[in-house]
């Protein structure tokens, strides 16, 4: 994410805050939607709904939240509104383990939002958490102790609630009630759950279907920066075709609907582009003839943020119900 400057802050003092949200009728309780898919689905085969920067609904400090909130719920509320997928950006300060979005602290301790989605997982074991680990390095300088405090926040977890090899065949039945891990960056003794190789931010498709998951294969659309709306939609909708279309069966896919523009001097803008891709996303997804993956969105349940119709609500109501589409995805019967 793009750094303040103070021509930047500047026009942040003239700018709509964030702070006012809307969740939409779009947005119900989806506590156990997993609860009707069958246990022999490949989890690779899910449309999931995720959540970018998942622990940043706690920057709400004025003019800042506009760069760097991009969340209106709770980890606990977007559990409870079907998200299954978070991003979780932990660094170390004042010697704990705390999530971060860039430099902006959000005052979450990492294994207090563990602790969330596993008390979640307890009281509704139908379900599953999948959670991307990113070292966000430029809140602590790159610590050095940041690997051996991971693993052993990781390593401390119940056996039976995490799952501590990943396999690209993994099906619902196997990770029920479980975290998955997938981590970004090594750490020692690792990986509980999956490390990722050749994570791409650029808009080339080619690269961006070169990524790894252990031994598997991973399809990741990260281009947060783009060069205009139009450039980040074609980004979107072109991987969404692609997995849909070609993808080799437990070939695994991170789509992300997140990122923002660059408005007056370089400002980034969150709601700008939730606001530009949100429905759009939506919208492709329902005419989707395939998984759509795991779809990374900002303002997960939000139909508005400010003056922006974000339409995080219908995006991740359109991933939720997608699955029950699919031709790929079994049911229960029961």
């Amino acid at each position: 994410m793009k750094r303040l400057t103070y021509l930047t802050l500047i026009f942040a003092l003239f700018s709509a805050s964030c702070t006012k949200i809307i969740l939409g009728d779009n947005a119900t309780d989806s506590s156990g939607w997993l609860s009707a898919v069958a246990d022999d689905t490949p989890v690779a085969s899910l449309s999931i709904p995720g959540s970018h920067d998942a622990a940043s609904y706690t920057i709400n400090t004025p003019f800042v939240e506009i760069f760097a909130r991009t969340q209106a719920m709770t980890i606990s509320e977007q559990l409870n509104y079907g998200v299954r997928a978070f991003d979780l950006r932990p660094a170390i300060a004042d010697n704990r383990m705390k999530i971060f979005h860039d430099v902006y602290d959000t005052n979450v301790l990492f294994a207090d939002a563990i602790d969330t989605i596993l008390d979640f997982l307890g009281r509704n074991p139908s379900e599953f958490a999948i959670v991307l680990i990113r070292h966000e390095e430029e809140a602590d300088n790159a610590d050095s102790r940041w690997s051996g405090v991971l693993y052993d926040i990781l390593s401390s977890l119940p056996e039976n609630r995490v799952v501590r090899d990943f396999k690209p065949d993994l099906t619902v039945g196997q990770i029920r009630g479980k975290i998955l891990f997938i981590s970004r960056n090594p750490y020692e003794n690792g990986p509980i759950g999956a490390f990722v190789s050749n994570w791409y931010s650029g808009k080339d498709i080619r690269l961006q279907k070169s990524a790894g998951i252990n031994e598997g294969a991973l399809w990741v659309q990260d281009y947060y920066d783009p060069n205009g709306k139009e450039d980040k939609l074609d980004a979107i909708r072109n991987m969404l075709n692609e997995f849909a279309g070609g993808a080799a069966p437990g070939t695994w896919c991170i789509n992300h609907a997140s990122g923002y523009t660059s408005g007056i001097f370089g400002a980034p803008d969150y709601r700008e582009n939730a606001q530009n891709v949100n429905s759009l996303t939506a919208e492709w997804i329902e005419g989707l003839n395939g998984s759509a993956g795991i779809v990374m969105m900002d303002f997960a349940g939000a139909s508005k943020c400010g003056k922006y119709p974000v339409c995080g609500d219908k995006l991740l109501r359109a991933l939720i119900n997608h699955n029950r589409l699919s031709t790929k995805i079994h049911f229960n019967t029961d």
